[in-house]
């Protein structure tokens, strides 16, 4: 990530004029900073590899619910499995993983806009924030809808007999969505760590420049 690790300590030592603040109370504010700086990287990364692990479970998940609802009637062995409960696990792992998302770019933003006003770092760093929420939300929102309707229509057909067809033509919009929807996630997890990366380098730029 660039970042510098190390550990000052700020004090107060004794100088010509008295006391005053020691070269290493600077220091140690400096570090304490780059410190906080990487935990918050170190954060971001185990909270990223979640969503990468939740994610392939849901894509799993919902992948193996799809083809039990197709081949459930063509199989005996798989009628003894409750396709309803399948679908119900499913749609709980999918609805979190894609609820942890965007939550995931919500606090990484908002520390990024918090470490750019309290260091009045370039504003235009956060506005890289805000153009990866425009270009993942829409879609992850669009996504969460499809599912969401296609579990309820799925319970209609389970219940009140409406065509399975209706059902499995929702459920394909929905993983067809949502498998394009993969390598744009993708890209802006890309783009937010680049975006700590060049925050970094720009804090230690500007304490340089000072």
């Amino acid at each position: 990530m660039g970042l510098g690790l190390g550990f000052g300590l700020g004090r107060f030592t004794p100088s010509l004029t008295g006391f005053g603040p020691s070269p290493l109370l600077i220091d140690g504010a400096v570090y304490g900073l780059l410190f906080t700086l990487v935990t918050r990287v170190l954060v971001m990364w185990f909270f990223m590899i979640i969503c990468y692990l939740f994610t392939g479970a849901s894509f799993v998940l919902l992948l193996g619910t799809g083809m039990h609802g197709l081949l459930q009637t063509r199989f005996t062995i798989l009628e003894e499995l409750s396709h309803l409960n399948m679908a119900l696990i499913a749609i709980i792992i999918y609805l979190f993983t894609e609820v942890l998302i965007m939550f995931f770019f919500i606090g990484t933003g908002s520390s990024v806009k918090d470490f750019v006003r309290q260091h009045r770092l370039d504003s235009g760093i956060y506005d890289r924030v805000k153009a990866i929420k425009h270009v993942l939300f829409p879609g992850t929102m669009m996504s969460i809808t499809l599912f969401s309707v296609a579990f309820i229509v799925g319970g209609a057909v389970d219940r009140s007999g409406l065509p399975s067809w209706v059902h499995g033509v929702l459920f394909v919009v929905a993983m067809v969505h949502f498998v394009k929807l993969l390598p744009k996630q993708n890209l802006c997890f890309r783009k937010n760590t680049e975006i700590f990366r060049d925050l970094t380098e720009a804090y230690e730029a500007r304490r340089r420049a000072e």
